[in-house]
């Protein structure tokens, strides 16, 4: 349980953090540019996250840390 809520940290600080652009982190997630600029501008709130975005930057997590971060 400790583990999957350090994932789902992880994935959140990843959503917010704006030294990924918006651009880059859409490509490599999948996520569109608008609905991480909505996340970042409090338009959206994290709590109502989907789960389905929520393992899309999982996802990329998971790749990123394996050395392949082109999802």
């Amino acid at each position: 349980m400790k583990h999957e809520i350090k994932r789902n940290q992880a994935a959140i600080d990843l959503l917010l953090d704006p030294r990924m652009s918006a651009n880059a982190l859409a490509q490599k997630t999948g996520l569109t540019r608008e609905m991480i600029s909505r996340y970042r501008r409090g338009d959206a709130q994290v709590s109502n996250m989907s789960i389905q975005t929520l393992h899309k930057l999982e996802d990329y997590l998971e790749q990123d840390k394996k050395g392949d971060g082109h999802v």
